[in-house]
């Protein structure tokens, strides 16, 4: 439905290129008939990444300005962004089993990990006194959830913390 919205807007492999800002994790692309990622480069051809942890589009305003100069002339531009979620088969929201794991991990890692070293901090800073040289993308994940924290934590059991996580995060990548 959405690809026939698109094509009927004129949108095709040759006036377009496509964007995607997701999650570095595996799990976003490890199947190239079935990752949405991937069907859409099927579409529009090559993919350019913008995105980071959580899927914020870590390359800023001079990744943007580097992707629109491949834009054809009078040309279009399909951006796909978000986060993702695991769910297991069980209907754990926030976990996921991996291939070849015998626990399951958390998915989005990020923005879980975000969301659990606030409950554990009282100043939500990464390392506070410490270098975060090389810890840009989850503190900026961390200081960016800290003001939702109170609606997370009013919140009653897992499941519904995690789904709102996840569209927590989805507000912070938009």
């Amino acid at each position: 439905m959405v690809y026939q919205k698109i094509k009927n807007m004129g949108i095709t492999n040759e006036n377009t290129v496509f964007a995607e800002s997701s999650c570095p994790d595996e799990l976003n692309h490890d199947d190239y008939n079935e990752d949405i990622t991937k069907l859409m480069t099927k579409r529009y051809g090559e993919v350019f990444p913008l995105g980071g942890l959580a899927g914020i589009p870590f390359t800023g305003k001079t990744g943007w300005g580097a992707f629109s100069h491949h834009v054809p002339d009078n040309g279009n531009i399909v951006v796909m962004y978000a986060p993702h979620v695991g769910i297991t088969t069980d209907g754990v929201i926030g976990k996921v089993h991996r291939p070849g794991m015998e626990k399951q991990t958390s998915a989005c890692g990020a923005s879980v990990g975000a969301y659990n070293y606030l409950l554990k901090s009282d100043t939500g800073r990464l390392l506070e006194g410490a270098s975060v040289k090389h810890e840009h993308q989850i503190e900026f994940i961390i200081n960016s959830l800290k003001p939702r924290m109170d609606k997370l934590k009013a919140l009653s059991n897992h499941n519904e913390i995690m789904a709102e996580l996840a569209y927590e995060t989805y507000k912070i990548v938009n």
